[in-house]
């Protein structure tokens, strides 16, 4: 068009091909996320403009995700005081800190320089008592996955704050309600699950328990306009949107293990070329394998004799990976091999774990593997919505792509549902139900039947809750 012909007739050319992308599924779904970025943020009766200043905030808790946080508030020029067990446990944590900084490609390529890091750090302080918060307008509260644990901190921290200060949680799937239990306020507690590396993922799942004040929900969602992330606000329930929904997800890729001639890469290629930005195993070697196992421990899912013998436990084989000692990049190796540091490599010695657990189930292609794991996400998605932990569907959307690597071009889950047809959905999601009665998370939701029977948009899914 532009070098081929006369201008008018490149012209023509160009207004053709526009209009014909234009009416793609890709443009669709690129316009969706659009205006989902937008709305997420809108709380409705909640006005973030509202919120109360930051001028100073904590957190409690040096280790990888507490250090990640505190450089999000320093990028964002908030004095930040980190603290950790004791005097050592802190210095490490602000020496990592520089580190971090002095490994990014910014500061290698000049762009942060020496005088900028040095301005950035000036504003870090760490301390091993939380009476070092008393003046912090908002903390993060950024320690292991352990219910117990996390009362203890917030119930020192009640004493320690301000009474106006907002408590924060980055817990990924602890009730913010039981968190809050410790507190003598709970309407100042609130969830902010960042996702690691928090200093360079740009989604934050603020979480609103049943006792959360509005004071607290607009802190959060102010603050995540600070940082510059993208902002969701999530039910409290297990996993909130974004967990909730990888965990079915998960077990399904799982479970396709158990088939013959289906090993880790062939799951995991097969979600690359569907466009997700690294497969189910992949991610997980990242995440780090045993935080998994120690969720499914929490729920005594790991123990054959508290869990229940009537469900699929599709896990067995990844609580085996862990207990092998198998827990990711961190340990060099995983559900793949890592003899460079982040390049995974097929590993034969999880090929004969995978083959341990197999069940006679015949061989299934890239198609079928799509259809078990991505149904398996967007079924969940709708019992998130069924259960009123999400704002609007669109927010789902939000969470995956900016969040877990869901493709851009698909629109995000939901996106990708509709625009495949809620009726071919609901219709597939009934014969994998019905070939394996024993997994409730495909039996098709509530919400998703609704839908497919009144040939109803997902824009009108209220009506149908």
């Amino acid at each position: 068009a532009a070098v081929g012909s006369e201008l008018a007739a490149g012209l023509e050319v160009e207004g053709r091909e526009f209009q014909a992308l234009k009416a793609t599924p890709e443009a669709r779904a690129l316009q969706h996320l659009f205006f989902a970025e937008r709305a997420c943020a809108k709380v409705p009766g909640v006005d973030a403009k509202g919120a109360a200043p930051l001028d100073a905030v904590g957190v409690v808790g040096g280790g990888t995700m507490g250090r990640g946080i505190a450089m999000c508030f320093l990028d964002a020029g908030l004095p930040v005081t980190l603290v950790d067990v004791d005097d050592t446990a802190a210095a490490a944590a602000a020496a990592g800190i520089d580190a971090t900084y002095r490994r990014s490609s910014a500061f290698k390529k000049g762009r942060l320089t020496e005088a900028v890091l040095a301005a950035k750090l000036e504003k870090l302080a760490v301390a091993s008592d939380v009476a070092a918060l008393a003046d912090a307008d908002l903390v993060v509260e950024a320690i292991y996955e352990d219910l117990d644990a996390k009362r203890a901190v917030f119930a020192r921290l009640d004493g320690a704050c301000k009474p106006t200060a907002v408590l924060a949680s980055n817990t990924s799937t602890l009730s913010i309600d039981a968190i809050a239990d410790a507190v003598a306020d709970p309407t100042r507690v609130v969830g902010t699950h960042f996702f690691s590396p928090a200093n360079v993922m740009k989604l934050l799942e603020n979480v609103r328990g049943a006792r959360t004040g509005d004071g607290a929900v607009a802190a959060a969602m102010a603050l995540g306009k600070r940082l510059r992330k993208t902002t969701v606000l999530a039910g409290d329930a297990f996993g909130f949107i974004g967990n909730r929904m990888l965990e079915p997800y998960g077990r399904e890729c799982l479970a396709l293990l158990r088939h013959r001639d289906v090993g880790v890469s062939n799951v995991d290629a097969a979600l690359r070329d569907f466009g997700m930005a690294m497969g189910f195993f992949a991610m997980s070697d990242l995440a780090g394998n045993d935080i998994g196992y120690a969720v499914r421990t929490s729920l005594g899912l790991t123990d054959a004799a508290t869990r229940d013998p009537a469900v699929e436990y599709s896990a067995d084989v990844a609580d085996a990976l862990v207990e092998a000692g198998r827990l990711g990049q961190k340990a060099g190796k995983g559900w793949y091999l890592y003899e460079q540091p982040r390049v995974p490599s097929p590993d034969p010695a999880v090929d004969a774990l995978v083959s341990q657990f197999k069940d006679g189930s015949p061989s299934v292609g890239a198609e079928d593997i799509l259809d078990r794991a991505l149904l398996a996400l967007v079924n969940e998605g709708f019992r998130v919505l069924e259960e009123g932990l999400a704002l609007r569907p669109s927010d789902l959307d939000v969470v995956w792509t900016s969040g877990y690597g869901f493709p851009r071009h698909k629109g995000g889950p939901m996106q990708w549902a509709e625009e495949r047809g809620l009726r071919e959905c609901r219709a597939t999601l009934e014969r994998l139900a019905a070939e394996r009665p024993d997994v409730p998370y495909l039996r098709p939701a509530k919400l998703l039947v609704a839908l497919a029977d009144a040939d109803a948009p997902l824009a009108d899914w209220e009506k149908y809750v």
